[in-house]
């Protein structure tokens, strides 16, 4: 005589992912940047690998407002495939006011402006006739207008475009050296 048992067995993961933040908390985050560049985080699970749980990790940053200094939180979730929750965790972003370059730089070697007052074509050039490598023209509160590289000794603008008002010019020439000069546009 002869008997067959045949037992199913159901291993099912009931453990819950965790998350770990990567880079600082709080961080600190400059007003006026461009994009939110998140440090990241780290995941651990007992069943599933992280190139599979990455894809899954949602990240709220829907309340964090980079043109207004505060505090905001950027808060991160995680299911995995079998239904588990991660708990949530969260990062503190605070938004500061940073340093502009609105100050005026000491140098020797002067950035001459012309026409200052200008209509909206104006010419940047040092003193020094070194060549400009960068040069950024910004607003009163410090807000990036215009960025662009280049290898000139003059360079010409055009800020037609610009409401009327005071805005900075800064370049960096091949040295490296930085200086910067106020245009007003009429």
């Amino acid at each position: 005589n002869t008997t067959t048992v045949t037992r199913l067995v159901k291993v099912v993961d009931r453990m819950a992912p965790e998350i770990e933040l990567l880079g600082a908390n709080p961080l600190e985050v400059c007003r006026f940047t461009k994009t939110y560049e998140d440090p990241g985080v780290k995941l651990k699970d007992n069943y599933y690998s992280n190139s599979t749980l990455s894809s899954l990790v949602l990240m709220d940053a829907s309340g964090l407002d980079l043109s207004r200094p505060g505090y905001y939180l950027v808060i991160y979730n995680l299911t995995d495939p079998s239904g588990n929750k991660a708990e949530p965790v969260q990062r503190l972003i605070t938004v500061i006011e940073c340093v502009t370059g609105l100050t005026e730089l000491e140098s020797q070697a002067k950035l001459l402006a012309f026409p200052n007052p200008t209509n909206g074509i104006v010419s940047i050039v040092k003193s020094d006739n070194t060549k400009i490598k960068h040069i950024r023209v910004m607003d009163l509160v410090g807000k990036t207008i215009m960025d662009e590289a280049a290898s000139k000794s003059i360079i010409t603008l055009d800020l037609t475009t610009l409401n009327k008002g005071i805005y900075m010019v800064v370049v960096e020439d091949e040295q490296g050296v930085t200086t910067n000069t106020k245009i007003t546009v009429e």
